[in-house]
């Protein structure tokens, strides 16, 4: 099986597919893996919109060829509504993983504690936070109308990791 775990940063998609590989012995790829093997440069602060629209059917292709139990960790370089316009793509599970529920406040505690966001200040992280959050319900739509699996990291991320392994049903 082949699972691609999207989601935005700090939701917790490499600590999943980690354990993922650790429990089923899955292989990981990522996005900017597969930016690197074709000599693409990204720039990690680019409109992500504009790395889906970019990007998605290189990655979706270089996915599909893969050969089974890889598990994807993309950062959200490919949108929900993307994966239905290249619907040939029925053998990949796909998940995202976003901040629906969390206020921003408790968002900010988390981020503000975490080494890789010290360089910004409280102002920039909170305005991060916010286009977190618009994102998250932006990709909760597409998602829903996608019929595309989305988790709101709203609790214990054991908890909603253990549901994601429900939903992939990924057996040993």
């Amino acid at each position: 099986m082949k699972v691609i775990i999207c989601g935005l940063p700090g939701t917790g998609k490499t600590s999943l597919a980690q354990l993922i590989l650790n429990e089923y012995q899955y292989r990981i790829i990522s996005d900017w893996s597969i930016f690197e093997q074709n000599n693409i440069i990204v720039n990690k602060n680019e409109n992500k919109n504009i790395v889906s629209g970019k990007y998605s059917r290189l990655l979706l292709d270089n996915i599909s060829n893969q050969n089974d139990n890889v598990v994807v960790d993309l950062e959200y370089s490919i949108s929900p509504s993307d994966f239905i316009e290249y619907n040939q793509y029925s053998d990949i599970k796909i998940v995202y993983l976003g901040f629906l529920s969390v206020d921003e406040e408790t968002l900010f505690h988390l981020f503000r504690n975490s080494d890789s966001n010290n360089k910004y200040t409280d102002d920039e992280l909170k305005l991060q936070i916010k286009s977190y959050k618009e994102i998250s319900v932006e990709y909760k739509q597409q998602c829903d109308k996608c019929n595309i699996k989305f988790f709101d990291i709203n609790k214990a991320r054991k908890l909603v990791w253990r549901e994601v392994l429900d939903y992939l049903d990924i057996r040993k």
